[in-house]
């Protein structure tokens, strides 16, 4: 996991349309797990903001989203500054996650059972890749009996919800 914690100061007398943009970003960003902004009660101009994500890529990957870049544009003249800008390791707590429920591996190295080639490969984390097509001879490679997906049967690690049932 990747957490993230920082203080901004609007422009004077801003802070309450600041934190209206901050809070407009609050929801449908994948693999958010926490996202909290807060009024800094001995600065009228101070927000804290305190987010928790499943991965570092993850931030970065929000950043680039269209939604996202366009608050940045929307909120960019009302911050007067940043600082106290910190990086951690969120490792549990109320709130998030039980640690067994948010540690999955992504990468998986796909075999062709046709050619013998390897290909590594990112794991979806919210559906099962039901077919693939083999880099190197072009075989579509489909589940076989008993796997939900093709990393369960041809990958040298199981997809993600079968290694969150296993658990």
């Amino acid at each position: 996991m990747y957490g993230l914690h920082g203080k901004m100061k609007s422009q004077p007398g801003q802070r309450d349309a600041l934190i209206s943009l901050l809070l407009d970003a609050s929801g449908g960003m994948d693999g958010n797990l926490l996202y909290v902004v807060s009024a800094d009660p001995a600065d009228p101009d101070g927000i804290w903001v305190y987010e928790v994500w499943l991965s570092q890529e993850y931030h970065r990957a929000s950043l680039q989203l269209p939604s996202v870049q366009a608050l940045i544009a929307r909120a960019r003249p009302l911050i007067a500054g940043m600082s106290d800008r910190v990086e951690f390791i969120p490792l549990g707590g109320n709130g998030l996650p039980p640690l067994h429920m948010r540690q999955v591996t992504l990468q998986s190295t796909i075999t062709c059972p046709v050619c013998g080639h390897s290909n590594p490969e990112t794991m979806p984390e919210d559906y099962c890749l039901i077919q693939y097509e083999c880099p190197n001879c072009r075989h579509v490679l489909r589940p076989q009996a008993g796997d939900c997906c093709v990393f369960c049967s041809y990958g040298d690690v199981d997809c993600p919800s079968k290694q969150l049932e296993d658990r």
